[in-house]
């Protein structure tokens, strides 16, 4: 493994010799762009102007003179010759000819299937133009795929970009900024060119005064009433950007209240920064103007539409066949005409938001659109308006699923955060519209062979492999609103926040190394969203049926050692039944990774909910109700904070903060098992093997001294945090550095594991550090991760030996561990 890894080391090292940054062949009055920087900014961030540069230098590894991509350029254009670009052009050339003879033998086609044939020919012929033109533009395979062009100093550029940050310093209200570019060379080398963009903001443009000019009354009383959620106020910056988005709020307010016709071009912004005896202020005049007057109507006004009817046309135009002979119906004044399946009015009517006699609004036309969909009833759902005639009309289009879909997977996963993979397979069969009501029946089955290798720094011992062997067989019944005797206008109101309930039947199957267990569940919850980023769940009820048919003798073992301590944790394993009632609320705007974005997750469950009733001792959390069946009482808390910064185009900062308790209740204190908290693998300290670390500082020891990593460790109370810089290293591949810090601990004291409880006095000495290198590859749909976690202190070890960082370069992989996993850690 040494020697490989000295090879590795070599190669890189020899790699990036050859590709410092080449100027020796460009042309005596070229110049290479080699940085750019922009310096002086105090109040506006860099990055924010650093989007107008109108060059980008050639891109360099983690900040590094070393540009592979130039080097994998020359290396092709070295070896490209004026005869490969005529063999190129000649190349195209005869696809032309080839496509053209192709194309012309359908050029007269009349049936669909001529048409398609066509139609995939021209979609061939594209694509295949498109190389051709990439070849002939930017030369061989090494030029255009692993190379990049050189980027070539331009002046004219420079004052182009030097403009553009002008003019985004004035829309940020920066009126007398000035920008300045200056011009260096790099000193071992003349033809590096860097340029530094000097910024001076100047003083704001402060807005003194806001006022209003609308010939409409109605709109001028409806822009009153809202003008408390108006984006710009008195006394602050002068910006522009929040005038445009001002406008498309006013804009979509007043299509929210009837003005259906309504555009942002009747919105005008007269800004007047040209006041004696007030610099730096600004005085802004928010307009509305009325439509162009016509002869007829010399005082012509928007109009505001009421909606007159309101019908939906279900699988009216299955794939360009159209349907006769329509059942028809209405219900709570909207029409409905169904030419396949029929489906329940009732819940329909729910999830549409447009009612006859009342204003138009554009939110409740979005809203009906986004609830029917969800539906997961039809492939599409279209709306049309007509307001001839002098009425307005509106008429929802939708075509149906096919009832049933059957979905298979099978493959080699290695998302069980270690290096040996193993096979999976999974099966889904979905019903729809089961009992006309747009219920969703759904059977889902799962197999999977999990291998969690004996892996201590690069080191892979294949022959302490453990493996993890899961079967999960589940059938889920979700009813498209509350399964509660609400009255029906408030069934109506929650039918836009996609309320549902769902009924799940679940049985699996878990064999591990220490033990073999099963789970029959039985729940009921309740969902719905209140916007994009808020969801909602209420677990109404959780049955769950455990029963552990085998352990392994090592860890019956370690089980009544700690039973004999005092630990009941040997109570989990025997048949238990476990009933909790509970909720959770998500907020998540992480839709794009170009901006700012936050998770936030809050989970709570009581446990021993109907059992406990029954229970005349209620200081015993383990009652036995037969002869091997017992119960628990617990509370449980859990909550995760996620937040998303980008820095620059290929940079993003990832921040983690999560914080769990699980206190049981009772006398005889434990927790079911599958309530405990566990902390290490690939999503939480990665320097440590899943699941075996802590709790607290204890550290249990194998006769030979080593750590005793057989048998996993639960704990009560979680803490962990971490932290990613991820950056985008080049096309599908991104590099991470990471660090992570947290533990477990027992909230009471766990004699049979000393120094696992929580102590105020002495919990933040039992936190586990780590760092790492991550490497990933993102293929948008899928991404494959990487990561060495290398421990810098750990708990586990007596006081003075804890910190284990400054043995980093010493021994790198003795307190390491390798991770690989599909998708992010968080």
């Amino acid at each position: 493994m040494k020697n490989y890894l000295f090879l590795f080391f070599v190669f890189s090292f020899f790699i990036g010799l050859l590709s410092c940054v080449p100027t020796k062949n460009l042309m005596p009055n070229e110049k290479l762009l080699y940085n750019q920087k922009i310096e002086g900014t105090d109040k506006v961030d860099a990055d924010e102007l650093a989007v107008y540069y109108r060059q980008q230098p050639n891109r360099r590894i983690l900040y590094l003179p070393i540009t592979p991509y130039l080097y994998f350029y020359y290396l092709g254009k070295s070896n490209y010759s004026t005869q490969d670009s005529l063999n190129f052009i000649t190349d195209k050339k005869e696809l032309e000819l080839k496509y053209d003879k192709k194309l012309a033998e359908y050029e007269n086609a009349t049936t669909q299937k001529e048409i398609n044939k066509r139609s995939r020919i021209r979609n061939r012929y594209d694509k295949k133009i498109i190389k051709a033109n990439d070849k002939i533009e930017n030369g061989n395979w090494f030029m255009r795929s692993l190379g990049e062009k050189p980027t070539l100093f331009d002046t004219t550029l420079v004052q182009q970009t030097t403009e553009q940050m002008t003019l985004a310093l004035h829309q940020k209200g920066y009126f007398a900024n000035i920008v300045t570019p200056k011009i260096s060379y790099n000193k071992s080398d003349t033809q590096k060119v860097v340029v530094t963009y000097q910024v001076y903001e100047g003083e704001p443009q402060i807005i003194r005064n806001i006022n209003y000019q609308i010939q409409d009354t109605v709109i001028q009383k409806l822009i009153f009433e809202d003008s408390t959620k108006r984006l710009f106020n008195q006394k602050g910056r002068y910006n522009e950007s929040k005038l445009a988005a001002e406008r498309e709020r006013i804009t979509s307010h007043l299509r929210n209240n009837g003005y259906f016709d309504f555009t942002k071009q009747f919105v005008f912004f007269d800004v007047d920064s040209l006041i004696q005896g007030a610099d730096y202020q600004s005085d802004i005049t928010i307009a509305i103007e009325n439509p162009l007057a016509t002869a007829k109507q010399k005082n012509k006004k928007h109009k505001r539409f009421v909606i007159d009817s309101v019908k939906m046309i279900i699988d009216g135009n299955v794939f360009g066949v159209v349907q006769t002979k329509p059942k028809r119906s209405k219900y709570d004044s909207i029409k409905y005409l169904e030419y396949k399946q029929n489906y329940s009015k009732r819940v329909l009517n729910n999830k549409i938001q447009l009612r006859p006699n009342q204003y138009y609004s554009q939110e409740n036309e979005v809203q009906t659109q986004r609830s029917l969909t969800q539906l997961n009833m039809y492939r599409f759902v279209n709306m049309r308006h007509d307001t001839t005639g002098g009425e307005f009309v509106t008429t929802i289009f939708a075509n149906s699923h096919t009832k049933y879909n059957l979905s298979l997977e099978g493959g080699v996963g290695v998302n069980v955060s270690q290096i040996i993979p193993g096979p999976f397979f999974s099966i889904s069969l979905l019903n729809r519209n089961t009992f006309g009501g747009g219920e969703l029946l759904e059977f889902n089955g799962r197999g999977a062979i999990e291998y969690q290798a004996a892996i201590q720094g690069l080191n892979v011992s294949v022959d302490q492999t453990l493996r993890t062997q899961q079967f999960n067989f589940s059938t889920n019944l979700t009813i498209p609103q509350f399964a509660f005797p609400f009255p029906k206008k408030i069934q109506q109101q929650l039918g836009k926040y996609n309320a549902r309930t769902q009924f799940q039947l679940g049985f699996s199957n878990t064999d591990r190394p220490e033990y073999t267990r099963t789970n029959a569940e039985f729940a009921m919850r309740y969902n719905w969203n209140k916007m994009p980023y808020k969801t909602y769940q209420i677990d109404a009820i959780d049955i769950l049926l455990t029963n552990t048919t085998r352990i392994n003798q090592a860890f019956l073992a370690n089980l009544e050692e700690l039973a004999a301590n005092g630990n009941n944790l040997i109570f989990n394993f025997s048949r238990s039944l476990t009933t909790t009632i509970g909720g959770s609320y998500v907020y998540n705007d992480n839709l794009s990774d170009k901006k700012v974005a936050h998770y936030f997750k809050q989970f709570a469950e009581y446990g021993g909910t109907f059992l406990s009733l029954n229970n005349t001792n209620r200081l015993d959390s383990t009652q036995i109700l037969s002869d091997t069946l017992t119960f628990s009482r617990f509370a449980r808390i859990d909550t995760d904070f996620r937040y998303y910064k980008p820095i620059g185009k290929k940079n993003v900062f990832a921040y983690r903060a999560r914080l769990g308790i699980a206190k049981p209740l009772g006398k005889e204190s434990v927790l079911p098992y599958e309530r405990y908290f566990f902390v290490g693998g690939g999503s939480s300290l990665r320097a440590w093997k899943p699941r075996r670390l802590g709790p607290g500082s204890y550290s249990p020891r194998l006769e030979n001294g080593d750590y005793d990593v057989r048998f996993e460790q639960p704990g009560e109370l979680l803490l962990e945090l971490s932290f990613e810089w991820r950056r985008d290293l080049m096309k599908y591949i991104e590099t991470a550095v990471f660090f992570d810090a947290g533990n477990v601990w027992m909230i009471s004291e766990d004699k049979a594991r000393p120094n696992s409880e929580f102590e105020l006095n002495r919990f933040w000495k039992e936190i586990a550090l780590n760092t790492g290198l991550g490497l990933r590859l993102d293929f948008s749909f899928l991404i494959i991760r990487a990561d060495v976690g290398i421990r810098l202190y750990d708990p586990t070890l007596p006081l003075s030996e804890r910190w284990v960082g400054n043995k980093l370069f010493r021994s790198p992989f003795k307190n390491s561990a390798v991770n690989i996993a599909i998708g992010y850690p968080f």
